[in-house]
């Protein structure tokens, strides 16, 4: 179960991860978002659920991620944390915005 999944086992598929925020509240679920890289790139995905699923479960694949520049990252994050039902998530993301911006193509990740 966790062998396939991108989540816990992101070295399996090529990437390190850069930093994630999670709900510093969860009980019981989840609720996360995660920046990788493969050296070359930046991806992120978010996901959420009750405590029966795996976080990114589904997630088997780079190409589920979403890739792209620093911004379009920082932007979907910003997207991210106001998006629950009550219209603002507001978690903390200041460590994670600071790893995506001191991320460079071709720059080592130490984990």
């Amino acid at each position: 179960m966790y062998g396939d999944n991108i989540y816990y086992n992101p070295e399996r598929f090529g990437l390190k991860v850069i930093g994630s925020v999670s709900d510093p509240t969860a009980s019981y679920s989840f609720d996360d978002f995660v920046v990788w890289t493969d050296g070359r790139r930046i991806y992120c995905a978010s996901d959420s659920g009750c405590s029966c699923p795996s976080p990114f479960q589904d997630y088997n694949s780079v190409e589920q991620l979403k890739g792209g520049t620093k911004d379009s990252v920082l932007k979907l994050l910003d997207e991210w944390n106001k998006g629950d039902y009550s219209g603002h998530r507001g978690y903390p993301t200041a460590g994670l915005r600071q790893a995506i911006d001191k991320w460079r193509p071709g720059k080592k990740i130490v984990v």
